[in-house]
Order: C-alpha cells, then structure tokens, then sequence
C-alpha cells in the first residue's frame, strides 16, 4: 500500500510544483485535484483512472433494501420441528 503524498506532489510522477512535469505541447502540468496530489500529465490521469476503479471495486456494495428484508426473514425462521425420540 502506498502513503499519502504530500499536497503539491503528484502520486504517480512525482513532479512538484517547483519541477512540473513538461507536457508534450511545451506546456508544463497544473493539478486536476483539490488535494494537488494528480497532475494533467496525460499518463498521471489515466493511472489515477485506474486507482479509483480499484478502489471502488475493492469496497462492497451497499446492502439494497430487498436484501435487507431477506436477511430479516432468514433471522425470524422459526426452526422446524422434529419427532421426539
């Protein structure tokens, strides 16, 4: 697992903003984030991309509310009844 990268230091490219990364236009990055920690590199985007998409894929989904009703029926079961020897 990765640490947190300082604001101002992009998590995938490591450029600052004093050493901002030169983009292919000439143009150097600018931050895409609030918390400056993913720059407008174009690789730096679509890592970021696919960070998120993990990080959502590894959380479970919420219950719905069907699924809720049916774990309460499954707890409310009376057991059955069985012969007495």
């Amino acid at each position: 697992m990765t640490t947190m990268p300082a604001p101002g230091t992009c998590r995938h490219c490591h450029c600052t903003e004093d050493n901002a990364c030169r983009l292919s236009e000439g143009d150097t990055c600018c931050w895409t984030n609030l918390e400056r920690n993913v720059c407008s590199n174009p690789a730096c985007i679509k890592a970021e991309s696919a960070r998120v998409a993990r990080v959502k894929a590894a959380r479970p989904r919420p219950l719905r509310s069907s699924d809720i009703h049916q774990l309460i029926r499954r707890g409310n079961r009376k057991p059955k009844k069985g012969r007495a020897a």
